[in-house]
C-alpha cells in the first residue's frame, strides 16, 4: 500500500497517514508491525526492500503520520520509533454540539424519520455517556440505532433519557 501511495502521489517525499496502527493484526502471513519497524527507522528506511515486489525503495524522505487510539497496544520497539503526540478527544460539550448539529439531522434523514423523531437535550447527553471513545463514531452508531427503532415503529416519538436507556440497554460504567 505504501508503494501504491508513492506511485499515486508521484512524489518521493509525500506525507503518508497510517491510521489506527494499533489495529494491525498478526496472522499466519506475519506481523505488519515488523514491517513498520523497518519503514519508520531512519537508519533502515533508505534501503527498505519490499518483499512483495522485491525492489529496494528509499523511504527516507517520506513523512509518516500514524494514529493510534491506544498507544499501549503498540509494541515497545514500535513506540520507540515514534514521536508521540497525545491529543485529547472531544469534550462532552463538543460531542453535544456535533450530535445536535450534524449527527442527529443526518441520521434522521438517512433513516427516513425526520418528521417522526425529536431528541430532548438530556437524552442527547445520555447517548453521549454511552460512548467511551474519544471520537464520535459510537455516538453516531447509537443515534442511528435509535432512529432505526423509531422508523420500525413508524410512530412520532420524542426521545427522552428513559427511551435512550430502553433502546441502548444498560450502560457500561
Amino acid at each position: 500500500m505504501i508503494i501504491k501511495t508513492l506511485i499515486k502521489s508521484k512524489s518521493n517525499n509525500p506525507v503518508i497517514l497510517l491510521d489506527e496502527i494499533e489495529k494491525l493484526g498478526r496472522s499466519y502471513r506475519g506481523d505488519p508491525a515488523n514491517a513498520l519497524l523497518e519503514i519508520l527507522d531512519p537508519s533502515q528506511n533508505t534501503s527498505f526492500v519490499d518483499h512483495y515486489v522485491s525492489l529496494p525503495i528509499d523511504l527516507s524522505k517520506v513523512m509518516f503520520i500514524c494514529t493510534a487510539n491506544d498507544v499501549d497496544e503498540l509494541s515497545l520497539p514500535l513506540r520507540n520509533r515514534l514521536e508521540l503526540i497525545s491529543i485529547s478527544g472531544y469534550t462532552s460539550e463538543e460531542k453535544f454540539d456535533i450530535a445536535t448539529k450534524n449527527i442527529i439531522p443526518e441520521q434522521k434523514k438517512q433513516n427516513g424519520v425526520a418528521d417522526l423523531i425529536s431528541f430532548k437535550d438530556d437524552a442527547v447527553n445520555e447517548i453521549i455517556k454511552y460512548s467511551t471513545e474519544m471520537g464520535v463514531r459510537q455516538l453516531e452508531r447509537d443515534v442511528a440505532k435509535i432512529c432505526r427503532k423509531v422508523a420500525y415503529k413508524g410512530k412520532k416519538e420524542e426521545i427522552d433519557v428513559k427511551r435512550v436507556n430502553d433502546i441502548l440497554g444498560k450502560r457500561q460504567e
